[in-house]
């Protein structure tokens, strides 16, 4: 066992001294990029606790191609906002903090980077082919696995092969030579340790130190293609490995017969980072879509072809006949073009009205048309799939039900028109103190539920009493004649560390709070009641 440490600590010394070799030639090129003070200093900002979106969005603004390609992202498709964002200070708000930090530096090296593309032996295209689908990989991958570090895990990817353009930038045709003919990742891993002892990782990892980048990017550079010394327990391994994954299933988007190795990396990605390999499929699949949003915002053109000379050869044989054939369709062409304007703007109104009535349709099946909350039926579908995530998760979740107190006098008393105010109202009141995560819905007549995900009794029991206080603090004024309302509360929870993991149904859950609602009744109404077990410890407010 001796031996094998000992062997093992003389290869890392190996390693570590070429790695230094090779980057002090890096280091000595005169072109070497480097990242904006306006990158930094941004960076530096976000990581301190008292920098503010103002001071933020200042800073990028000094910069207007970066403050103009910030505005571009975060109102392109691939944040799909429905209102467009016009300052700089805004966009940091709306994107926040790790977004804005990743995609200012994203942008600024970018640009640094790419200002010393050359045509060398380096095939700068397919390079940065390949940088697009790694960070569109990576980011779906750390959302799927449940990585912490979503907007890192994306400039991870789309820098980890850095240190191959600084070699090329120092080297040169040198460089050009020892890739040679390799085409894969592993091919070109083997290349650069014939030649150098090391590869572009580990000169990456050093050149983003260097440029003093966090730890959370300098890491999944430096071991994009593995790290054998990690044993999973470390805080950046996942981080890691996501990126390592990304830079596999990248280049089955570049190569001639990628869709055939994806098999191997599926089973492989989804046994390291212990997901479902059809959860790992699913995000191959949506990896080409997003992937062609990222290179718009970042001008890369996924369809530019890299084989330069085949393309012009064939282009030069049918060249003459194509010329020909343009000219005798050019004035075809052109009535045919005025006739589709035509056609175009019919359907344009057509499809506006189309769209707008599927919007309309789409919000009448799952809202409830008085009140504005979602509907029994979308209620239904949000429980089943709520509980299904929590327990797949192993998360509580909390079921509230609303009953309005002598609902039925109220509408005999005063008809059904002061009934319909009085469920607005409390309809309105629901969806003010419901935060983001809090899901409101209609169950039918005067009763009202309301999904609380996250929420055990304990965090769920103080929410039920704001609502209900303010209810009962509120009042209705309906045709001059002003209206107390008040309401009774049942609730319930799954929780899978405790007893309550035997409300994993929907139906159970929805029962257990139906029958809390029916004791908060019986005490006398106005009141919220817990549904407990019956070896359960009863609380003030239990059922």
């Amino acid at each position: 066992m001796a031996e094998t440490c000992k062997e093992g600590t003389e290869q890392t010394d190996l390693e570590s001294a070429a790695s230094a070799k090779l980057f002090e030639r890096v280091s000595q090129c005169r072109h070497l990029p480097s990242p904006p003070a306006v990158a930094m200093r941004v960076l530096e900002l976000v990581e301190s606790e008292t920098c503010s979106a103002d001071e933020i969005g200042e800073l990028i603004a000094q910069d207007p191609a970066l403050a103009g390609k910030l505005l571009k992202t975060v109102n392109s498709a691939f944040y799909a906002r429905s209102t467009p964002v016009s300052t700089v200070p805004q966009a940091v708000v709306i994107l926040g903090l790790q977004a804005v930090q990743t995609l200012v530096l994203g942008f600024s090296l970018i640009i640094e980077l790419r200002s010393h593309d050359e045509d060398k032996r380096f095939n700068h295209s397919l390079f940065w082919q390949r940088s697009i689908y790694g960070a569109t990989a990576a980011r779906l991958l750390a959302v799927e696995a449940g990585v912490r570090q979503v907007e890192e895990a994306f400039l991870a990817g789309l820098l980890r092969d850095i240190g191959m353009l600084a070699i090329d930038c120092a080297l040169g045709d040198e460089y050009g030579n020892v890739l040679g003919q390799a085409s894969t990742s592993d091919q070109i891993i083997d290349a650069e340790l014939d030649a150098f002892d090391c590869t572009h990782a580990n000169i990456g990892g050093k050149l983003a130190e260097t440029w003093r980048l966090p730890p959370v990017l300098v890491e999944p550079i430096r071991n994009h293609h593995g790290n054998d010394e990690a044993d999973g327990s470390g805080p950046l391994d996942r981080l890691c490995e996501v990126v390592e994954f990304a830079d596999q299933i990248s280049e089955t988007f570049v190569m001639p017969d990628g869709a055939e190795a994806r098999e191997p990396i599926v089973e492989a990605c989804a046994g390291r980072l212990k997901l479902e390999t059809g959860a790992i499929r699913k995000v191959i699949d949506q990896i080409e879509t997003q992937a062609r949003d990222v290179a718009t915002l970042y001008e890369v053109d996924l369809n530019e072809a890299t084989r330069y000379e085949a393309i012009l050869n064939q282009a030069n044989d049918r060249l003459v006949d194509r010329t020909l054939r343009v000219q005798a369709e050019a004035t075809q062409l052109q009535v045919q073009a005025a006739q589709m304007q035509e056609k175009a703007a019919h359907l344009e109104v057509d499809a506006a009205k189309a769209r707008a009535s599927a919007k309309a349709l789409k919000h009448a099946a799952s809202f409830d048309a008085l009140t504005g909350l979602l509907n029994r039926g979308q209620l239904d579908q949000q429980l089943a799939a709520q509980l299904a995530y929590a327990v797949q998760k192993g998360k509580p979740l909390a079921v509230a039900m609303f009953d309005l107190d002598k609902f039925k006098t109220l509408n005999d008393t005063h008809g059904h028109a002061a009934g319909d105010a009085v469920l607005k109202h409390v309809a309105r009141i629901l969806k003010s103190m419901s935060a983001d995560k809090l899901i409101p819905a209609r169950y039918g007549g005067e009763e009202m539920t309301v999904l609380m995900p996250n929420c055990d009794r304990a965090v769920a029991l103080p929410i039920c009493e704001r609502i209900r206080q303010r209810i009962e603090q509120s009042t209705v004024t309906h045709e001059g004649t002003t209206l107390d309302v008040t309401t009774s509360i049942g609730l319930a929870a799954y929780e899978p560390a405790t007893a309550y993991r035997m409300f994993a149904k929907p139906s159970v859950l929805m029962k257990a709070a139906d029958l809390a609602l029916y004791h908060a009744k019986q005490a006398g109404r106005n009141r919220t009641k817990v549904c407990l077990l019956p070896d359960a410890q009863p609380s003030a407010e239990a059922a």
